[in-house]
Order: C-alpha cells, then sequence, then structure tokens
C-alpha cells in the first residue's frame, strides 16, 4: 500500500493542516480492515483453543489407560524391592536425603512408597549426620541447620528409620562435626542408637568422647552380631578423661576394629579374631602406641588382612627391640603406617610380611642439616628391603629427601601403582612451600630413573611394571614428564615395560609445555592424562566499579570496629582481605 507521502514516511517531515487532513481520510479503510482482521484471528483462537482443550482431554485419557498396562505395574513386589536395593549406595550407609535412596523412593508414589517402607533391607543401614550451627569463623563447611530447636523431629525420623528395618542387623555411622561442644541433642541420639545394640552389626561413631562414654553401659553380651566397630573422638574439642575400655571390643563375632585412644581397647580383646585394625596413638590425653607394644598386638593379630597403625611422637633413636622374635604376618594384604615421631627402624626388622600388596607410609622424622649431607637411612627403606610382593605404594614424601625415594624405588621393582603425596600439614603458610625446598623430592632426577633409557644410556630401569603413577605436587619439568610419558606408553613394547593406565600430576608452577598436544590421539584414548599446574592471578574481565568500598556512607579510615578486626577469633581474616603477610 503506497500514497503520496510514502517518501516522506520515517522522515522528520512536518506535514501542513490540509495534509493532516488527507492523511485522516486515507487511513479509515484501512483501520476498518484491522478490525476486521483482528475478529477473523480471534475466531480462529477459538477454534484452536477448542482443539487445544480437546486434544488435551484425548492425552490425559490415552495416558491414563496406557498406564494401566506399563510393564512396571506388573512387576511383582519381590522384584520391586529387589530393584529398590539396588539404588542403595554401595561404598557408604545411606544418607538422610530426600534426594538419594530410599527416602527418594517413597516420593515417587504412593505404591512405591509403601513397597519401600515395607521392605526393611532398605532401612538397614544409616549415616546420621548431627546436625548442628556452626559459626561461619571457624571455617568448617558442616552448617546443616535443625528445624526445630531440640532437634526431636531429627531423632523420630532416625528412629522411624531403624524401626522399619524389621529384625535385621545393621549397619550405623554416625559423624559429629568436631568444632561443636557436646550437646543433648547428640546424647539423645547416641541413647536412640543403642536401644538397637542387639542388631548392631558395622557401627561407626566419631562424635564427642562425652557421647562414646555412653557405650560403657553396653556388654558385649548385647552387641551379639557386631562385626566392625569404628570408635573416633576429636582430639580438637573432646575432652579424655571420660575415655575407658569398652567391654562391646570383646564381641564375640568382631572382626574390624577402629580406634582413635589406646585405652579404649580392653586387654581381652580378641586379636586373633581379627581380619582389619586401625589404632591411632598420638593425641591430646592418648596413650601413645609404641613400637613395642604395636608388635605385641601384630604378634596376636595374625590373622589380619588391613592394618592402619600411628604412632606417637617419641623422639627415641632407632634402637633393637628387647626382643629378637620375629612377628611373621601372613595374610596382610595393606599396612598404613604413620611414624609419627617415632623411628621404626628396628620394628621393621622385626616384622615379616609375606603377602603384603599395598603400603602407604608418612614420617614426621624431619632430616636434620647434617642429615641432608649425610643421611641417615630412614626407617621406609628398612621396610621396602624386606617386601617381596608389594604392588600399590604411596608415600608422604614431605619429610624425604630425594636420595631416599630413589633408594625406596629400586626396593620396588613390582610395583605398578606409586602415589607421593605431601600431606595437608606440610601446607604451613597457606600456600605451597619455594619449589626448590629441599624436601620436594619428585623431580627430574626421580623421573628419570623411572624413564626407559635411550640410545646409548646405560643405566637401571626402575619400577618395570609401573601403570600408575601419581604426584602432588611434582617438580619435574614438562619436557621430563614428556619423554616419561611417551617411553612409557608409545615405547613400551620396545623397553619391555608396562603400558601407563594413569598419569595424575598436579604442579605448583604454570605449564611451559603442553604435554598432551605432543602425544598421538591413540595414547590419550589408552592413559588416562590428568595434568593441574598452578594457575596464575589474572584479571577479572568484568570487575565491580565499587571493589573495595566500605559498606558504609563515610569514606573514614577502618578502626579497630571495622569488620575485618571485630571478632577477636577470627585469626587468618586479614590475611584472607588482604593476602599472605
Amino acid at each position: 500500500m503506497e500514497s503520496k507521502f510514502t517518501p516522506l514516511l520515517l522522515t522528520n517531515y512536518v506535514p501542513s493542516n490540509d495534509e493532516i487532513k488527507e492523511i485522516h481520510n486515507l487511513i479509515i479503510d484501512p483501520i476498518n480492515q484491522i478490525t476486521q482482521v483482528n475478529a477473523e484471528i480471534a475466531r480462529l483462537h477459538g477454534i484452536i483453543d477448542q482443539l487445544s482443550l480437546k486434544r488435551t482431554e484425548l492425552h490425559i485419557y490415552v495416558s491414563g489407560h496406557e498406564a494401566l498396562i506399563t510393564p512396571m505395574r506388573r512387576l511383582p513386589q519381590e522384584l520391586l524391592q529387589e530393584i529398590f536395593v539396588h539404588c542403595l549406595p554401595t561404598h557408604h550407609n545411606p544418607v538422610m536425603s530426600c534426594r538419594e535412596a530410599p527416602l527418594l523412593l517413597g516420593r515417587v508414589c504412593s505404591q512405591w512408597r509403601t513397597v519401600s517402607r515395607s521392605t526393611p533391607r532398605l532401612w538397614s543401614s544409616i549415616h546420621i549426620t548431627v546436625v548442628v550451627d556452626v559459626p561461619p569463623w571457624t571455617g568448617h563447611e558442616w552448617q546443616t541447620p535443625i528445624e526445630d530447636e531440640d532437634g526431636s523431629h531429627y531423632i523420630e525420623e532416625v528412629q522411624a528409620w531403624l524401626n522399619r528395618s524389621g529384625g535385621l542387623p545393621l549397619s550405623i555411622s554416625l559423624f559429629y562435626p568436631p568444632p561443636s561442644h557436646p550437646t543433648e541433642f547428640e546424647k539423645r541420639l547416641v541413647l536412640i542408637l543403642m536401644e538397637f545394640s542387639h542388631r548392631w552389626k558395622n557401627i561407626s561413631l566419631f562424635a564427642s568422647s562425652t557421647s562414646i562414654s555412653l557405650l560403657s553401659s553396653l556388654s558385649h553380651e548385647t552387641v551379639p552380631h557386631l562385626e566392625s566397630l569404628v570408635l573416633h573422638t576429636f582430639m580438637n574439642h573432646s575432652p579424655t578423661s571420660g575415655i575407658q575400655s569398652f567391654d562391646i571390643f570383646l564381641a564375640p563375632r568382631l572382626q574390624k576394629v577402629s580406634a582413635s585412644h589406646m585405652k579404649m581397647i580392653p586387654d581381652k580383646l580378641g586379636w586373633s579374631q581379627l581380619t582389619s585394625l586401625a589404632l591411632e596413638g598420638r593425641g591430646r590425653g592418648n596413650e601413645e602406641l609404641t613400637p613395642v607394644s604395636a608388635l605385641d598386638i601384630l604378634r596376636n593379630s595374625p590373622n589380619l588382612v588391613y592394618c592402619t597403625l600411628e604412632f606417637g611422637w617419641g623422639t627415641a633413636p632407632p634402637s633393637n627391640h628387647e626382643s629378637d622374635t620375629i612377628v611373621t604376618m601372613p595374610v596382610l594384604e595393606s599396612l598404613v603406617i604413620d611414624e609419627g615421631g617415632t623411628y621404626l627402624n628396628s620394628f621393621f626388622e622385626h616384622l615379616r610380611l609375606p603377602s603384603i600388596i599395598n603400603l602407604e607410609f608418612a614420617s614426621a622424622n624431619r632430616p636434620s642439616v647434617s642429615s641432608i649431607e649425610t643421611p641417615i637411612r630412614p626407617s621406609i627403606c628398612v621396610l621396602l628391603a624386606r617386601l617381596d610382593s608389594l604392588r600399590e605404594f604411596t608415600l608422604s614424601a614431605n619429610n624425604i629427601l630425594g636420595t631416599t625415594l630413589r633408594e625406596c624405588l629400586k626396593y620396588t621393582p613390582y610395583i605398578t601403582r606409586l602415589s607421593i603425596l605431601h600431606p595437608p600439614s606440610f601446607d604451613w603458610h597457606g600456600g605451597w612451600p619455594p619449589v626448590n625446598n629441599v624436601f620436594d623430592v619428585f623431580d627430574d632426577v626421580v623421573i628419570d630413573v623411572l624413564t626407559p633409557p635411550t640410545g646409548t644410556v646405560n643405566r637401571q630401569l626402575l619400577c618395570p611394571h609401573l601403570k600408575i603413577i601419581e604426584c602432588n605436587p611434582c617438580n619435574v619439568s614438562d619436557a621430563a614428564l614428556l619423554a616419561f610419558i611417551e617411553q612409557r606408553t608409545i615405547n613400551a613394547l620396545v623397553h619391555n615395560v608396562q603400558h601407563l593406565e594413569k598419569v595424575d600430576i598436579k604442579f605448583r608452577r604454570p605449564q611451559r609445555l603442553d604435554i598432551r598436544s605432543n602425544l598421538p590421539p591413540s595414547i590419550l584414548v589408552k592413559t588416562q592424562i590428568t595434568l593441574d599446574y598452578h594457575r596464575p592471578y589474572i584479571l577479572h574481565r568484568n570487575p565491580s566499579p565499587r571493589a573495595g568500598l566500605e559498606d558504609r556512607h563515610s569514606l573514614e579510615m577502618p578502626t579497630t570496629t571495622s569488620k575485618f578486626f571485630h571478632h577477636p577469633r577470627r585469626g587468618n581474616s586479614m590475611r584472607r582481605a588482604f593476602g599472605p603477610f
């Protein structure tokens, strides 16, 4: 549609009075046509709405009848229950969350809720987190508010859960956040769990010593089905004066024991029936685990398959054990040793482990300046020299020299997994120590003895069966690591070594060479390679123009009432605000 005014449209032209009258006459018919078109659209919309309504009614009719013939409705209840049981987690007890089984299963429909609640196996295990209000300045993440002030509703839910388990043996784990102090709520919860002690099978309690001491009223006759018992108190806040030996450790079927206090365990414990043992021997108010007592325990526990020993902070030099008896652990497969500050040279000399597969070792014996020049042989080397069947080796290397690590690798020719880790305690100043730290042991010298030699180089290759290597952090150069991966993957057959399956390396420096782009795609498919580099600080792409301003009207300087100084227990709040000093 055009008019004589068409060229003037979308311009700044100002029409005269006569032209205004003419424009009004021109748009009378189009306005009437718009009205007619709108009426037709409304009529058609009405037809569409009616058809849509009819379609919805037909869908409801069809889907309702289709639901009656779905295979799920015809499943026998026994099969549905078996499916529900397979929805439970396999590596931990089910949690009390509506987003996970078994509670989630009861939120699908009324039938599933009925079936799930009538299936005792779904409720025979539970993980309980004591919900507390943790002050934000503690830095802990265990902040789960309870709906009612005294926690009665939460306790009722726990009791209802366990009541649905029928008469089945129970697996229960309780976790009580360490920043908090004992509460009546926690004690009531432990007392509720004790009402089901006659059905306990696997019990794990991480709680205050006040609450754990309540178990002293139980005898071994009250726990006839108990097979696994874990009792741990948090040293940072729990007084240990109330800790004593518990008679339930004498349960007739007990096979797995883990305790944070040596004095929890009675002298008459049936050590010979244990297959798994974990003992912590340090902490405020605790009796330290010594090499002498550890040898006595192992001598009386010949059937151990898994063992974890944490020794105390004693600094006695290596000495021969008062007895020359050799302790042999014929079926022990996994050993975790935290040497603490105790030299275990003599302890390892009296130990024989013919079936050991996995070894994890940590030590707090930090070499002195003189020992760096002339290293004293660490106890880990004494132990490794006596192991012939080791396949997996984990070493906390914060107190290990490079020469010691290389000596360790000489004694582990058959290992398939090597993990070199720095424990969290090594993070002294809120960040990694300098790269040139004398104890930063996994460097090019170490990776070189693990890399098959090329050309005319003639040297001994260590750990030819290695499949998995993990290091955190690592001080190896990208070029040396690339050569290691290439010779252990592309040229694995040439050098008669095992093909690498996994490489997991964390660096404390930026990336200098793109290792992945220098490897063939086929290697990246066969070998899982994870490389994590230190990320330098970069400017925010969209910084706030108000960043750094105080949340107040005045521009006065911060005083001791400022938010950075207000709370006397915030400790490192200044460092979080302004960076490390």
